[in-house]
C-alpha cells in the first residue's frame, strides 16, 4: 500500500551506498540541462539535441551561429552526406550564406585540428586543460557547492516540519 500521508515519513541521507558518486550524477544532470535548452543563431532558436552523430549540436554555422545539420544529397543515383546550416535549410541562402561542407571534409578538418593540438606537446594541451578548467570547471565546482547548501537546507526543514 502506497503511504499516502498515512503514516510520518522521513527523509534519511546517506544511509545507503550510492550507485554512482554525487558529483558524477550532479554531471549528468547539468547535461541533461544543457542538452535539453539548445539555443543557437541570433534568433536563439530552440533545437533538438541529437547525440546521433559525433559532431551533432556541436558544429556551428559561422555565419549566423546556428547549428549544422546532417543530411544527404542524391548526387547520380548515389547517397552523399553532407553537414548544412539549419537556417540555410530552413529559410534559404539569403539569410545564411555559409556554404554545405562534405561529411568527409568535415571529419578531415576535426582530426587535423585534433592533430595539431596533440603535436603541440604538453604546452597546447595544459592550455587546453586550463581553458576548459576556467570555463567548465570552477562553474561546476560553485555550482555543485550551492546545490548541496540548497539540500542541506531543504534537509533540515524537513526535519523540522517533521
Amino acid at each position: 500500500m502506497k503511504n499516502e500521508g498515512h503514516v510520518p515519513q522521513y527523509y534519511v541521507e546517506n544511509s545507503h551506498e550510492a550507485i554512482i558518486p554525487k558529483e558524477l550524477f550532479l554531471q549528468a544532470q547539468e547535461e541533461i540541462h544543457r542538452r535539453s535548452n539548445i539555443y543557437t543563431g541570433e534568433g536563439k532558436n530552440k533545437r533538438i539535441y541529437s547525440s546521433k552523430y559525433a559532431l551533432s549540436a556541436i558544429t556551428f554555422c559561422g555565419d549566423c551561429g546556428d547549428i549544422y545539420r546532417r543530411t544527404y544529397w542524391n548526387i547520380h543515383s548515389r547517397k552523399e552526406f553532407v553537414w548544412r546550416c539549419v537556417t540555410r535549410i530552413e529559410q534559404g541562402p539569403e539569410v545564411c550564406k555559409n556554404r554545405t561542407i562534405k561529411e568527409g571534409e568535415l571529419y578531415g578538418a576535426v582530426m587535423t585540428v585534433i592533430n595539431k593540438l596533440l603535436a603541440g606537446g604538453n604546452n597546447m594541451i595544459k592550455t587546453l586543460e586550463e581553458n576548459i578548467h576556467a570555463v567548465i570547471g570552477e562553474t561546476t565546482e560553485y555550482q555543485i557547492s550551492e546545490i548541496n547548501n540548497l539540500l542541506e537546507e531543504k534537509q533540515k526543514r524537513t526535519y523540522q516540519a517533521g
